[in-house]
Parts: structure tokens; sequence; C-alpha cells
């Protein structure tokens, strides 16, 4: 991460943190530290005869395990990311239906444009007159819409005001031709209200009898804008959509001492790749809900108290950051994070990769499918009693991971307290390798980690601070367990490093503490099928 990077994601978080988690910034890549062993090292000494044998048997559990293990990862991504209970927990109402579900199949009547029926039209824009410019006209128009304009494309240029004290701000689209851009910045003058300003650019202005861009109201103090097309008569073999819109949102301005306060800021906007500028400094958001599809959506800074943040076919990447709740949905493109901080922090994706850094304070969820997630993540824990947890969970690809475990107790600036925390790690794949590498924990931390996959190698590095149980399993592969005997105590206390451990089989067990063997707060367990498994003390 560059270093104005780095700063741009600790501007909105504490003075203790903002130390907490430049440390973690610090840390190398994991790539940096594993190579995996090839599995074939484990059977170069047996004879051919066995060998064969085994191999025929290898080839049958290998078909047994991979298409149950194939199964099972589909199943349970297509599951998490339609909106599977995931954790125990609910399935919350998605944000996206608060302005309804876009259809980007939907057939609307010719001149009849698809308003919501629960919202009014405060007015509308008033196109050019087709008779007075030159051009194709009629027929001619719709069966070749680039004729004469091909590169060079009218347009028309409208206003709308939406004031800032609106319960709910809101972009709406709708139908087979709305189709465009949202740019969302911030304005260099004080005022009350956001600007809309909404360019169309058309070949001809009797392709406008089917479009329209409206103001709108919806119940009480929630306004916005609309745009919306019609299914026009079909006469050509039309690829493209010959009129399209440019809409920029214009924030009032704020400050960083006295920031422009947004109660909710919605879009339901189809084929609209959204850009949002330096938004975090001067901009407090209640709710920021964007969605789009086949489309981009990229922010270089915002925050929020909730925020969520959908789309398929295009990639999300930006600084995001929200005091409570931050979902991030995708699918079929990556999810690159700069930066991603908050309490409860979902991301999950389908056919594409989740990497950056990620920070949360309570909850983090990574899921994706047929891609890797490659990460750094900080855990922020305050309360020993309840667990920082982060899962990361996908299906043929790696997994790679980058954690700094960090207490935030009321004691933890104490350089002669016991500074705690409760973290919960778990990483599951399928045909896929793990890698992970907890560069930073707490002294007298409780760590619970489970990684598990099959087919594929696992390797887990623990930081020295970790006391408590292990377990590494493997079915015709090789489990490891090493340690570092020139380690010292990392409370400064001089105490001796015990790892005591026993194989059987394919399955080592034991326990690492500092000390006193009554302090085996921790867990983990690491388990895989015809690979190694892999773990570091």
């Amino acid at each position: 991460m560059v270093p104005a990077a780095r700063n741009d994601l600790l501007t909105n978080t504490s003075d203790e943190e903002k130390a907490l988690l430049e440390q973690q910034l610090q840390q190398p890549s994991v790539g940096e530290y594993y190579a995996a062993q090839p599995i074939q090292a484990v059977y170069e000494d047996r004879p051919k005869r066995r060998g064969r044998l085994l191999r025929a048997f290898c080839a049958g559990v290998l078909l047994f395990f991979g298409l149950k293990m194939l199964a099972g990862g589909i199943t349970s991504r297509i599951s998490s990311y339609t909106g599977g209970h995931c954790h125990g927990r609910p399935r919350p109402t998605e944000p996206e239906n608060w302005l309804g579900e876009y259809d980007p199949n939907e057939i609307t009547e010719p001149g009849k444009f698809p308003i919501p029926p629960d919202m009014t039209v405060d007015h509308c824009t008033d196109w050019p007159d087709a008779g007075e410019l030159s051009g194709p006209h009629g027929s001619e128009a719709l069966d070749n819409p680039t004729h004469g304009h091909r590169h060079h494309f009218q347009s028309v240029w409208n206003t709308f005001e939406l004031p800032v004290s609106s319960d709910l701000l809101f972009l709406l689209s709708r139908g087979p031709w709305s189709a465009g851009s949202v740019d969302i910045n911030q304005s260099d003058e004080p005022g009350d209200v956001v600007l809309v300003n909404v360019t169309t650019y058309y070949h001809h202005p009797r392709l406008l009898e089917h479009a329209q861009v409206c103001k709108l109201n919806r119940k009480e103090n929630e306004v916005g804008v609309g745009v919306f097309s019609t299914t026009p008569p079909r006469r050509g073999p039309h690829h493209h959509i010959p009129v399209r819109f440019g809409i920029n949102v214009t924030l009032p301005k704020g400050t960083k001492d006295s920031p422009l306060n947004i109660t909710s800021l919605v879009t339901s906007m189809g084929i609209f790749p959204h850009t949002l500028g330096d938004l975090a400094t001067a901009t407090r958001f209640g709710n920021l809900f964007l969605t789009s599809a086949v489309s981009g959506i990229s922010a270089k800074r915002v925050v929020a108290d909730n925020m969520f943040i959908k789309t398929s076919a295009g990639p999300i990447q930006g600084i995001f950051g929200a005091g409570s709740s931050l979902k991030l949905l995708n699918a079929n493109s990556p999810i690159d994070a700069h930066g991603v901080s908050g309490g409860d922090v979902i991301v999950k994706n389908a056919n594409g990769a989740i990497t950056g850094f990620f920070f949360s304070k309570t909850h983090l969820d990574l899921t994706t499918a047929n891609a890797l997630i490659d990460v750094n993540v900080t855990l922020l824990n305050e309360d020993d009693e309840k667990p920082t947890t982060v899962s990361m969970k996908t299906a043929h690809g790696p997994i790679k991971g980058n954690l700094s475990l960090i207490s935030t107790g009321p004691n933890h600036t104490d350089p002669t307290s016991n500074p705690g925390g409760s973290f919960k790690i778990e990483a599951s794949n399928s045909l896929g390798a793990i890698t992970l590498l907890t560069s930073q924990a707490p002294i007298n931390s409780t760590v619970s980690l489970n990684a598990k996959t099959a087919l594929s190698p696992v390797d887990v590095q623990m930081h020295p601070t970790f006391e408590g149980r292990f377990s590494v399993k493997t079915t015709l592969g090789k489990s490891q367990v090493t340690t570092d005997e020139k380690q010292e105590d990392p409370d400064r206390k001089g105490r001796k490093r015990v790892v005591d451990f026993g194989k059987v089989g394919g399955a080592t067990t034991g326990k690492a503490y500092w000390g006193d063997e009554n302090s085996l707060r921790g867990e983990v367990m690491v388990e895989t099928t015809l690979a190694d498994a892999k773990l570091k003390l």
C-alpha cells in the first residue's frame, strides 16, 4: 500500500487506533514466508508395485473427495452468495430493496415509462423538438441510430436540486435504454441543496421520445432523480444503446470540523458505473447504499454509519469505512480493497478475487468461489469475552492471509499490563491451498484458528505469543510441526517456551505455552487431504 493510501485509511480512526493500524500496514506480504513442499516427496522411496497400488487407491480417494468437496464447496458458496444464513445470523432486508428490484430484462410498453407506483413525479425534462434539427427522422433514426453521429453525440443538460435535509436522497434507473455513469463529488461552495446534473447524450431528438429524466418524490421528505426509458419499436439490429446519461452529483461543501451530514443516499442504477471522490474528510453519510449491474463501483475515500455496495461484472475498489456495518457484494469481477474498515464487515464475491486490506472490530466475512483470497487482515478486540472473528472461504483458489491481532481493551496502552484479547480465525477451502501468517498478536491473548482444505496443502504460522493446544491432520500426506527454539519470551519475563507434541499416523497433536502449562487458552486446528499440513509455532 502506498503511503497516501495508508494515511487515507487512518484519517477517520482514533489516535490510538491509528498507531495500532499503522503497525499492521508495515507487515510484509504473506507471500514472502512460504513455499509449499511437493506431495510426491512422500512416495519417492517406495517400491514400484506398492507405488502402483497406492496410486490406484489414491485415485479412488481423490475422485471421492474431489467430487464431495466440489459439490459441497459450490453449494455452500451459492447459498452464501444468494443470501443464506451465515454464522447463524438471520438474513437481513437487503438495502437495494428500498427502491425496488432492478430487472435488466424488463420490457416496457412503448411510450410508457416504468416509474415505480410508490413515487410521484415532481417534473420531467423537456427535450428538443425533432423538427428543429437536421438529421435522420422517424424510422430511419431507429433503424440506424448512429447515422451521421457515429462519434459526435448531441446532448441536453438538466439540473435538479435535492434538499440536503431530506430523509432519503436517491438515484433510480429503469428501462432498456437507461445506461450511463454516476459521479459523486463535493463542491467548494457551501449550500443546502445537492445538485444533480444530468447530461443526456443522443444521436437524434426522435430517440428521446423513448427516454425521460424526472425529479421524484416518495413518502414524506424522500426525493430523488429517476432515469427512465421504454422499449422502442424494433426496426433494426442495434447492439448498443443510442441514448446515454451522464449523472454528476455535487454535494455542498463540508469541513473536517463541521462535516456535511447526509441521512441516506441510495442508488439503484443498472448499467451505470459509480465513481466517488474523496468524501471521507468532510461528509458523513448515515446510510450509503449503492447498487449497479455490469459496471464497476470505485471510491477514493468514503465513510458512513452503514454501507452497502453491490454490483456485478465490474470491479469494486477503493477505501470504504463504516462505523457499524459494511457489505460489499460482487460477481464475476474482483473486489480490491485499498482499505475497508468497519464493525461488522461482509465481503462476498463469486468468480472474482478478494484482495486488499481489511479491518474489523467485531466480525469480518470474506467469501468467494473459483477465485483467490489474498488479504491483510487486522482484527481489533476490546472484550475478552466477545472474540473478534474473521472467516475466509473459497473454492478452487488459494487463500493467503496476513493477520494482525490487536487488543484495544482499557489497559492496552499500559506497557506493564497484560493486553489479552480474544480472536477467532476460520479459513475454509476446496481444491485450493491455505497459507496463513499471524504476524502480530497480544500477549495473554486467546486465539482460535481453524484452517481446513482438501487436495491442497495448508501452511500456518502462529505468532510467538500463542499458547494453547494444536492439531495438524492430513490423509496420505505429511503433517509437520516446527518451532523456533531461539525465540525469546514476548512478555520479557525470561520464561521458557514449551512445545510438547506427538504423532500418530497422519495426525500431530500437542500443546504450546510459556512457563506454566495452565495458560492453554488458544487452539489451532490444521487439516487437509492428499496433501501436506504444516504448522510453525
